[in-house]
C-alpha cells in the first residue's frame, strides 16, 4: 500500500514515472542523434577544407605561371 500512495504522490504533483520514463528515452534518443549529426559534420568540414586548399594551390600556381609568362613575353617580345 506504501508504494501505491508514492504512486499517487508523484502524480499529483506531476511526475509520472511511467511518462518521466519517457521522456528520458526521447531526450537519449535525441542526445544519440545530435552526436551523430555532429560526427557527420566533421567529417563533412574536413571534406571541404580539402576542396578549398585544392582550389587555393590551384589558383596560386596558375598566378605564378601566368606571372613568369608575362615576364616572358616583356623580355623577348
Amino acid at each position: 500500500m506504501a508504494d501505491n500512495e508514492k504512486t499517487i504522490t508523484a502524480c499529483a504533483i506531476g511526475l509520472d514515472p511511467i511518462r518521466m520514463g519517457k521522456m528520458f528515452e526521447k531526450i537519449d534518443a535525441m542526445h544519440d542523434d545530435i552526436k551523430e549529426i555532429k560526427a557527420k559534420v566533421n567529417e563533412q568540414n574536413g571534406r571541404v577544407k580539402k576542396l578549398e586548399l585544392w582550389r587555393a594551390y590551384l589558383l596560386g600556381g596558375m598566378f605564378v605561371v601566368s606571372s613568369l609568362v608575362g615576364i616572358i613575353i616583356k623580355i623577348f617580345f
